[in-house]
């Protein structure tokens, strides 16, 4: 029995077309002499984009300082004003009566408020002090009288409640803040609110307009600058604060302690918060973080302060996040090219045709690759039928005097 010769035609694609039991007919390569049609950088379609190298943060202590002037306290006075009335049916049996009681909010102007508040007094009787305090006044009686028969008879009473209350200002364009909430401008002087009429002096609100600065936070932290573009950002991790800061800037007005000047900036582009650096060098870095001045003036700094600069705590924190995800995406995007150029060569050594369908090439096209490019090839296209022969190692493919070769 002859040995076969191994084809020098590659099967790419079979075409399960069975004529009869003993051949099939397929379509296959032959690449005994392929024709060049082009070449092809690999660095196409494996480069990477490296991700940039982050810039270190900078090391810092730093003072967040306010020049909003201390908030103004002045006193205001609510009154109340209530109808309390008693309402005795005489009923036709002799001795019969009923009693309803109502009650009704009357408003109360401000003239009769700062009178009220001037006199003590509720509709002529005087109001005393309630439990000794000095700071709420009250008329409180009940109306009561006699019933007559097949009669009815209203009886009236008049109460008052009056209230000294502390008003807040904070400039003065600011509005007043009462214990109700947001309550007007100060040159209003009176406002009413469900039936409470509230009154106050506008000469009692004035501001001093001298320039000072107050430090609400004081800390250690880290400055990430974003190649040179702004904002700036200065991260507090054991406050869990973040600001974001413009170009440095002159002091709005003198500092009382020389020895804590330092870069200005300003916090959000505010008008009324800056931010203080001092630069940290090696040495001071490599101390202990409790070693370094932090902590917050909770008495000088806003809750609304405090609050966006923990919110941008955490929107930066989220934003941290995302970039350590897209870095670990890009980081496999690289991996995975790398592989893909890795699988393009090492395939192209023993098998053409094999490093063309990982290409995603056109049928019988094979691949001759180095380490930088590759030249694609084109085979001749051939349709033949296999038929398969009986050796003493079993059945084995046959086409004319060849065999199929191992990689198919």
């Amino acid at each position: 029995m002859r040995h076969m010769k191994p084809v020098t035609a590659v099967l790419l694609l079979t075409i399960i077309t069975f004529h009869n039991a003993t051949a099939t007919k397929v379509i296959a390569c032959n690449c005994s002499q392929p024709v060049i049609v082009g070449a092809m950088d690999l660095r196409e379609i494996t480069e990477c984009n490296e991700a940039a190298a982050a810039k270190r943060p900078a090391k810092v202590s730093y003072a967040i300082i306010s020049t909003k002037p201390g908030t103004k306290k002045f006193t205001g006075y609510t009154c109340t004003r209530i109808r309390k009335e008693l309402v005795v049916e005489g009923n036709f049996w002799i001795g019969s009566f009923s009693k309803d009681r109502y009650q009704y909010e009357e408003h109360v102007s401000s003239e009769e408020c700062w009178y009220m508040k001037q006199s003590k007094t509720c509709n002529g009787k005087k109001m005393s002090q309630l439990g000794g305090s000095t700071s709420y006044w009250s008329y409180e009686e009940a109306p009561d009288g006699p019933g007559y028969w097949y009669t009815n008879v209203t009886y009236t009473e008049t109460n008052c409640f009056l209230e000294q209350v502390t008003l807040l200002k904070e400039c003065d364009e600011c509005p007043v803040i009462s214990p109700y909430g947001q309550v007007g401008n100060a040159s209003e002087g009176s406002i009413v609110l469900n039936h409470v009429t509230m009154v106050w002096e506008d000469s009692k609100a004035s501001h001093e307009n001298n320039c000072t600065m107050k430090a609400i936070v004081t800390g250690y932290g880290e400055l990430y600058e974003n190649n040179g573009r702004l904002p700036l950002r200065l991260k507090d991790r054991a406050l869990q604060l973040d600001f974001l800061l413009s170009a440095p800037r002159e002091p709005p007005c003198t500092w009382p302690d020389k020895s804590e000047e330092g870069i200005m900036h300003e916090v959000d582009d505010g008008k009324t918060l800056f931010a203080i650096l001092h630069y940290l060098s090696e040495s001071t870095n490599s101390k202990n973080k409790s070693e370094l001045p932090t902590k917050i003036d909770a008495k000088l700094m806003d809750f609304e302060e405090k609050l966006g600069a923990h919110l941008q705590n955490r929107e930066d924190e989220a934003i941290e996040r995302e970039n350590i995800l897209a870095s670990e995406i890009n980081d496999l995007d690289c991996k995975m090219k790398e592989n893909l150029r890795n699988n393009i060569v090492t395939s192209a050594q023993t098998s053409g045709i094999t490093a063309g369908r990982i290409l995603k090439l056109p049928m019988c096209q094979m691949v001759q690759a180095s380490l930088a490019s590759i030249v694609i090839l084109q085979c001749e296209k051939l349709i033949i039928n296999i038929t398969a022969e009986k050796t003493h190692c079993g059945y084995q493919p046959k086409y004319g005097d060849y065999s199929i070769a191992s990689d198919g």
